[in-house]
């Protein structure tokens, strides 16, 4: 998982401590050595917390339960997981397009859309505006 996090789909032949040694960025360079398997630590068991809604699947069931049902991606569980990943001095390229991507937006945007397709519906320069409510309002839900 951390793996994926840091690289995306690329597979290397290298170890998950390696990789993530190789995407901290330590604010100084006594405090790397110091800090970076703690923050690594951290960052194992948040992925740990959240591993059922980034794996998308329930990993425990009982032996008489039915196959689990496979749960849609769950975009907003790898947006926090690459923000507190950046917030730890971890840094890559999959790290820095996830914290990008904010999934309340996309379902901003998507229900706007939805609602008023802009072939039927001139938002103008107003769409980004209206994101910004609808995300608004998501927050205090």
């Amino acid at each position: 998982m951390i793996r994926q996090l840091i690289l995306g789909k690329n597979r290397l032949s290298i170890t998950v401590q390696t990789i993530v040694f190789s995407a901290y960025n330590g604010n100084a360079e006594g405090t790397i050595n110091q800090d970076w398997l703690k923050n690594m630590k951290v960052l194992y068991l948040t992925i740990m917390q959240n591993l059922v809604e980034l794996l998308g699947e329930d990993l425990l069931r009982e032996d008489d339960e039915r196959e689990p049902k496979t749960r849609p991606y769950d975009q907003r569980a790898w947006h926090q997981l690459a923000l507190r990943a950046r917030a730890l001095g971890f840094e890559s390229d999959k790290i820095i397009c996830l914290s990008r991507t904010d999934s309340d937006q996309e379902m901003a945007r998507r229900a706007l859309l939805n609602a008023r397709p802009a072939e039927l519906f001139d938002y103008g320069k107003e769409l980004d505006g209206l994101i910004s409510v609808v995300v608004k309002l998501f927050k205090k839900a």
